[in-house]
């Protein structure tokens, strides 16, 4: 499964001020880039499910108009569900948590990844009783697949030129788009953390299927053309993804299987424990069991013993529950 939400939390913690700038320029004027401190694993107990919830990407900054030391939020909500609906309620609550125990201005904000609205916009999430509007919350959003890829491709931001492949395009330019935007970032003077970044978003998240995989990557080929060390690049970097995806593949199996034996395991010590109060009761019921009686019960399932242990209530010897007596 991709994580998309990690994914873009990192490229977001990296890019917070030109994602600003990008996207939201009225809000880029307002806050001092220059000193952001990450607030990780910020999170919340759900009443409803009793649950933790963490929250994607908190920072908090200093504003720039007002006194020297006013301090401000940001939360950033990454979402890949295709609907808007399910965010007003969680922002809401996330954003009253965050300005009690903050106690300073906090700003919203929603990345839609493959949903796009108005590309960008504001939302609006409301409570009401008895048609009476108890509560109206509203957060800046941006759709990215409502915005125009070509727009974004071929502007100065190269991170507008890597979100740009989840933005509208027809299908058909979506790998020579895709290799447009390698050769961009390949041929960029950024540095190897900040570039790899963007590459890992646009190749990622470029090519649709197989088929475009591989019109891709000969597209790409052919655009850098000539420039071995460009070339050689992309194709470290298409090794690194590479392996990258074999292990987290196994990181998924090996999880997999250890859910599987931790559920085995829970379910083996449930059963032991349904064995011995089985065996009390059944004991002072009819007096000592027999082994063959000890055996059957130990070869049932939990279900099985909860049905006796049921069952039990009403008969009147070892054979009436179908165990042997002898």
């Amino acid at each position: 499964m991709v994580d998309h939400d990690q994914r873009f939390k990192v490229l977001l913690t990296e890019f917070l001020s030109e994602f600003f700038e990008l996207f939201l320029p009225r809000w880029h004027r307002l806050f001092d880039f220059s000193q952001v401190e990450f607030l990780t694993n910020e999170a919340f107990v759900d009443p409803t499910k009793g649950e933790k919830v963490e929250m994607d990407l908190v920072a908090k900054l200093r504003l720039l108009n007002g006194e020297p030391d006013r301090l401000a939020i940001i939360h950033i909500e990454i979402e890949s569900p295709e609907t808007m609906v399910p965010i007003g309620k969680r922002l809401a609550d996330f954003y009253f948590l965050l300005r009690k125990r903050y106690n300073c201005n906090v700003l919203p904000v929603v990345l839609f990844l493959f949903v796009g609205g108005e590309g960008i916009g504001v939302n609006l999430y409301s409570e009401e009783l008895d048609n009476f509007e108890i509560l109206t919350f509203r957060y800046p959003y941006i759709g990215l697949p409502a915005l125009d890829s070509t727009e974004y491709r071929d502007q100065s931001s190269l991170l507008g030129s890597a979100l740009s492949v989840l933005m509208k395009q027809k299908r058909s330019d979506r790998p020579i788009n895709t290799a447009l935007v390698v050769k961009r970032l390949v041929e960029s003077k950024l540095n190897d953390q900040r570039r790899d970044l963007l590459l890992d978003c646009a190749l990622a998240y470029g090519p649709l299927d197989a088929a475009q995989q591989q019109e891709t990557d000969s597209l790409i080929a052919n655009v850098i053309g000539g420039d071995m060390a460009q070339y050689e690049l992309f194709a470290e970097w298409k090794e690194f993804l590479r392996e990258q995806a074999l292990q987290n593949a196994r990181q998924q199996v090996a999880t997999e299987i250890r859910q599987q034996v931790e559920q085995e395991v829970r379910q083996e010590v449930r059963q032991e424990g349904h064995v011995e109060m089985l065996s009390k009761l059944l004991s002072s019921r009819f007096g000592p069991l027999p082994p063959t009686t000890q055996e059957q019960l130990h070869s049932m399932s939990v279900e099985a013993l909860e049905s006796l242990g049921v069952a039990l209530l009403k008969a009147s010897s070892l054979k009436e529950l179908g165990l042997s007596d002898n």
